[in-house]
């Protein structure tokens, strides 16, 4: 199966893919790490929130961080000093790079002559690696067995795109994923977004109501300059699409709906995790057109339910559905998409979103009465479980063969994968 799945990607790729070893998992990092302890003290690289949260996982399991590198860094981190790469201190200490240019920092690194032959280098670029098993598949050694156990679909769903960049992309992404833990066999032109494309192909944002807070205004701008769900000419908003956002946070992507489908439009913004909720419906009277907006306190699934949620990183960006076992859940209420829509008697919906944590397929299960009579277009992330990324696609070709489907990833990480669906001929 090795031998066939590197043919594969090669004859796509035009090179041999790197494939990653057993030590290349994130369970043995963080257990060589955390568990065995083999370096008391660690070196992190990265002094935002996901080099921050990385530092207080350390913490917790007693591996001291000596000091933080950053390119543009603070005097200290709960009194840890930071230094820029050129004034580190002499040591061979191992490296946490806990940001998403991951693989242009390692490159800064190897140029200015840090990557010594006994210095260990960690790509953690989310804390999600150190704190649990949920991701665990994602990149490195436990997705190169998810590709090999599963390869005749990931074939099956490249096969499927619309267009060749989407079958460029979706190798591209299969070969970023096998060497994420290997920075060193990285090369921008084998991304699916390289760093200078993103920010090359950065759009325009508009100016946002001043009373907006901060961190929102940053995620919002986000949205506007690089649109994870905008494809020109294949999905794209218009002015009076209804819209059903799933996973809406805060209002980052609904506002940026909002702005798009206008007052002649609606954004239904599903958001149960209720600290998300409640900052939501605080910042709706900010929104361009706030009565064109409705927060709805409720998860999506596959039917109507009470669901368990947790907060796995306590920032809220990563809220899920959670196990009945796991601690510190709350309870909260449940919809399918079928259900809503006829609950609420909508005789016109025109996009259906989804950002659901790993939720996602079973809300566009839950779907199927709905995009049979409204013909909706679909952007549906599929990066949180490898299996999303052929389960997804290849579900909507099989029960709506008439949806023409294609791959867009508009982000430099191996996160934001939308599979996004759509009839050309849907007038509106």
């Amino acid at each position: 199966m090795t031998k066939e799945l590197c043919k594969w990607l090669e004859q796509h790729l035009g090179h041999t893919p790197y494939l990653p070893t057993p030590k290349e998992h994130p369970a043995e990092l963080r257990h060589r790490l955390l568990i065995d302890r083999c370096w008391p003290e660690v070196v992190i690289f990265g002094t935002g929130s996901s080099g921050q949260g990385t530092y207080q996982t350390l913490k917790h399991a007693g591996v001291q961080v000596r000091y933080f590198l950053d390119n543009t860094p603070p005097k200290d981190i709960d009194g840890i000093p930071c230094y820029q790469p050129q004034d580190k201190p002499v040591d061979d200490l191992p490296i946490i790079l806990c940001s998403v240019w991951h693989m242009e920092i390692y490159q800064q690194l190897g140029a200015m002559g840090l990557l010594e032959e006994s210095r260990e280098i960690f790509p953690l670029s989310l804390p999600h690696f150190l704190t649990g098993h949920e991701f665990d598949d994602m990149i490195g050694w436990g997705f190169y067995q998810c590709l090999q156990a599963r390869l005749s679909d990931f074939q099956a769903a490249h096969a499927i795109l619309d267009d060749q960049q989407s079958k460029d992309t979706f190798i591209k992404i299969l070969a970023y994923r096998l060497a994420a833990l290997s920075p060193a066999e990285i090369l921008p032109e084998h991304l699916p977004c390289p760093p200078q494309r993103y920010r090359h192909e950065a759009k325009a944002a508009p100016a946002l109501n001043q009373h907006l807070p901060d961190y929102l205004q940053a995620a919002i701008k986000g949205c506007f300059t690089h649109p994870q769900y905008f494809l020109d000419g294949f999905f794209q908003p218009r002015t009076g699409d209804i819209v059903l956002d799933c996973g809406a946070w805060r209002g980052d992507s609904s506002y940026w709906y909002n702005s798009l489908v206008g007052a002649q439009g609606h954004v239904y913004a599903f958001e149960p995790d209720p600290t998300n909720y409640a900052l939501l419906c605080e910042q709706l009277a900010n929104f361009e057109h706030p009565t064109a907006v409705t927060a709805i306190d409720q998860a999506i699934s596959t039917h109507e339910c009470i669901l368990d949620w947790s907060d796995i990183r306590d920032i809220g960006t990563d809220s899920r559905i959670a196990p009945s076992s796991k601690n510190n859940c709350v309870k909260v209420n449940a919809t399918s998409i079928d259900a809503f829509c006829a609950k609420n008697n909508l005789k016109q919906v025109d996009i259906i979103k989804t950002d659901l944590e790993g939720a996602d397929f079973d809300a566009i299960i839950g779907a199927q009465e709905t995009i049979r009579n409204h013909h909706p277009d679909l952007g549906i992330s599929i990066y949180h479980t490898p299996n999303h990324l052929v389960d997804i696609p290849l579900w909507i070709h099989q029960h709506f063969p008439q949806y023409q489907i294609r791959i867009h990833h508009n982000f430099i990480g191996y996160v934001e994968t939308i599979c996004m669906a759509t009839q050309r001929n849907k007038s509106h």
